[in-house]
């Protein structure tokens, strides 16, 4: 599983309530309980979630969504796909405005 694939599924499943321990996510995303507490390291970091003995549970965000950076490496393939596109459609020497959001500043990236 990719990292970006592993921390949502690490952030969403520490979301029940009592959180999730290391060895269930370690089986839940294939990959060694090592890795999981690396990534449980990062996302305590992100403020995601709080690491406890033998786990994590999650903190109380403000809504329900996953921080930028967390979704920042999701669905690689398809941002880059709508971000190709979209720039293909802004006629030279225009400006635009881009708000806020991983698919926006995939597009962002690719603006001249």
């Amino acid at each position: 599983m990719q990292r970006a694939n592993r921390l949502k599924t690490i952030a969403n499943a520490v979301r029940v309530p009592g959180g999730a321990r290391v060895g269930d996510l370690a089986r839940a995303t294939g990959t060694s309980p090592m890795t999981i507490r690396r990534d449980l390291a990062e996302l305590e970091r992100q403020g995601v979630l709080r690491r406890t003995h033998g786990g994590a549970v999650s903190l109380p965000t403000r809504g329900s969504r996953l921080p930028f950076a967390v979704r920042l490496g999701g669905h690689l393939e398809q941002k880059q796909s709508i971000a190709a596109a979209t720039v293909e459609l802004i006629p030279d020497g225009s400006s635009v405005i881009v708000d806020t959001g991983t698919t926006c500043s995939a597009v962002a990236r690719r603006l001249p």
